[in-house]
């Protein structure tokens, strides 16, 4: 259903993530051995998909200034997506939000951060984004050993095999130039 619609590829990406569980919440990071903390960081409750997109207050501002309510319960808003997709509008969405998360080796977090982003075409692009933006982080934080992991297959391939679409050519000539001339180690690697 969500890839028949005539919406943004970026927008299908999304809504297949949020169905099937696969947005980067704490918890779901926690899964994947990245982080030890499952908490939100803006209202401490445990930081799963339905209470990043409706159970936090922070959401729930976020759907006040949207032009459409925030589902009343549970059963409406495992039905959202769905809904969305069937309104088969185009939304002009709001610039994209990227984020990062910094943990020493024993995965304890010791930083984390965000920003918005204007103008992002794909997801792909927005990864990227997020990656320079973590990377510019790490530099001013003083970092000098990096692994940088992502769920972006795709994207870890092209910088780890310096092959540079053209959707991302600036962006990961960036990334290149801050790796290697940033930092004592840096590596990419891809997390599923």
């Amino acid at each position: 259903m969500i890839w028949k619609a005539q919406l943004l590829q970026k927008i299908q990406l999304f809504l297949w993530k949020v169905m099937h569980n696969a947005v980067p919440t704490s918890e779901n990071l926690q899964k994947r051995g990245l982080l030890e903390n499952t908490n939100c960081i803006r209202c401490g409750e445990r930081d799963t998909t339905i209470h990043l997109f409706f159970h936090c207050y922070f959401a729930q501002r976020v759907w006040e200034l949207a032009p459409w309510s925030s589902p009343a319960n549970l059963t409406q808003a495992l039905s959202f997506g769905e809904k969305l997709v069937a309104s088969n509008q185009r939304i002009n969405l709001p610039p994209v939000g990227l984020g990062w998360l910094f943990t020493d080796q024993n995965l304890t977090e010791i930083g984390r951060g965000y920003q918005f982003q204007d103008q992002v075409s794909s997801a792909l692009l927005a990864e990227g984004f997020a990656v320079r933006a973590a990377l510019l982080r790490a530099v001013s934080s003083g970092y000098t050993n990096i692994w940088l992991r992502s769920d972006s297959q795709v994207l870890v391939k092209a910088i780890n095999l310096k092959h540079r679409p053209s959707e991302l050519y600036g962006t990961l000539t960036d990334i290149a130039s801050i790796s290697a001339s940033s930092f004592a180690s840096c590596r990419f690697s891809y997390v599923s």
